[in-house]
């Protein structure tokens, strides 16, 4: 059953506003107007999704990447790249650490170099799960340096050995 165009564009409208209105506004409410819209095959909700997407302030990265390939579009890890790329910016970006798993998720080993640059991060669930991204994806040769200036000063036992089962997992030694 399709809506008529104005209900569809309606809806846009209304999208365009929650993203707008973010954090003020329930992301959830945002999600499931764009998961309607999607369902309709509005492309007009490409633009807001990818708005949404690239947003500081919303936290269900992996689900609008989702949205994007319902539409038959495979660069949200570009898209999320985007986001790593501006959080060397703005490093106090509260959606880093979400889209760091997103790209984790979705097994994105091209980003590995710029998830390598927040290993060191002020905060520790950004530094957790780029040190779990880093474990999975990369490699010593690509990796092994900022893990193991990180690992000297790591205040977190967690995250500590997350970088030091990663320099064992590629035969890393220290000189």
């Amino acid at each position: 059953m399709a809506l008529p165009v104005e209900c569809q564009s309606e809806l846009t409208s209304a999208a365009r506003r929650l993203v707008e209105g973010l954090p003020a506004t329930e992301e959830g409410a945002l999600n499931a107007v764009l998961e309607a819209l999607t369902g309709l095959r509005d492309f007009d909700a490409v633009e807001v999704i990818r708005a949404a997407l690239l947003s500081r302030d919303t936290t269900q990265k992996e689900a609008y990447v989702s949205m994007l390939e319902d539409f038959g579009i495979d660069d949200g890890a570009e898209e999320l790249r985007k986001v790593l790329r501006a959080g060397k910016e703005d490093s106090n970006r509260p959606d880093l650490a979400v889209t760091i798993r997103a790209l984790h998720a979705l097994r994105c080993e091209g980003a590995v170099e710029q998830v390598a640059e927040y290993v060191a991060h002020v905060n520790r669930s950004v530094r957790a799960i780029a040190a779990e991204f880093l474990y999975e994806f990369a490699d010593g040769a690509v990796a092994g340096p900022v893990c193991a200036e990180q690992l000297a000063r790591e205040p977190d036992p967690r995250v500590a050995e997350t970088l030091a089962d990663a320099l064992a997992r590629w035969g890393w030694t220290f000189d």
